[in-house]
């Protein structure tokens, strides 16, 4: 009689679990943001079809996920009790337009946002820096302008951004350094101009690919030992390769071609163990 006790009092509590999970609620604030959002999309770019116009506030969004009111665009994940929270965040490609500067994007859960080849315009928003948990940012392909806000570089929890292919300018932030996790940085195809900042305190960032732009000075005197691919092709960079390449016992691809180094090709590139692509051409190397 207590054995069966027991096995009836632990089926409970699995039912209640169950039930918790299968009508959770999605917070207040996430509500708010995603409300903030869809305000923020010119609604001649939300098509039927849509994700954005398949969202219907009049039902909770993470209890109604690939329904009819909310076909896409979002994950969530049960935090505490009942009470879930969105943790990605992920639109359709779509051609969206609208700007992204009149959202809080407090979202302290998500994880990944991906945004990318819409049309959103104006710059990157400073509010970017609530998402204290997010591991993803993609922003690539769509119409962003001005400056890269600093406060990027408080997400510490980064690993992946993407900030190719729009109309950005300015210099890279020095506070990209506090990236301590960042694997994968991409912001080729904008109007970035100025030196490219020393970023060998990142010591997991293996990916970087900052070409067609207008990057002047020289290169980088330090990298990261863990860098396995280097792209600044098409830039107005000077002086000459530094050693600190030669150095880098992971690295895969250098693609420096296209702008203004000169002096001599360092001999031992030619030789390097893990160097499988190496593009110089179109500089001013002497003989």
């Amino acid at each position: 009689m207590g054995c069966f006790s027991i096995s009836t009092v632990l089926f409970f509590i699995v039912l209640y679990a169950l039930f918790l999970h299968a009508h959770s609620t999605t917070h207040w604030q996430d509500i708010e943001v995603l409300k903030q959002l869809k305000n923020s999309v010119d609604p001649n770019s939300m098509s039927p079809g849509s994700c954005l116009n398949s969202w219907d506030f009049s039902v909770d969004p993470c209890d109604n996920l690939g329904g009819e009111k909310f076909t896409c665009g979002l994950r969530c994940d049960l935090v505490v009790s009942s009470v879930s929270r969105v943790t990605e965040l992920a639109l359709d490609q779509w051609n969206y337009s609208g700007s992204l500067t009149s959202v809080s994007w407090n979202l302290p859960y998500l994880q990944n946002l991906d945004i990318t080849n819409n049309a959103f315009s104006g710059s990157v928003p400073e509010s970017f820096s609530n998402l204290t948990r997010v591991q993803r940012v993609g922003l690539s392909g769509n119409s962003l302008s001005g400056s890269i806000p600093s406060s990027l570089g408080s997400l510490s929890n980064l690993e992946e951004l993407y900030l190719d292919n729009n109309f950005l300018e300015g210099e890279i932030p020095q506070s990209f350094n506090g990236l301590k996790n960042l694997k994968r940085l991409e912001f080729q195809g904008n109007q970035i101009t100025g030196e490219f900042p020393e970023l060998d305190q990142l010591i997991n960032l293996n990916f970087i690919d900052a070409s067609d732009n207008a990057i002047s000075g020289e290169l980088p005197a330090s990298y990261p030992a863990s860098l396995i691919e280097l792209t600044m092709r098409n830039n107005s960079i000077e002086g000459n390769i530094p050693a600190s390449l030669i150095g880098l016992n992971f690295v895969q691809v250098i693609d420096l071609s296209h702008n203004k180094l000169s002096g001599s090709v360092p001999a031992s590139l030619f030789t390097h163990p893990s160097l499988e692509q190496l593009t110089l051409s179109y500089n001013q190397f002497g003989s």
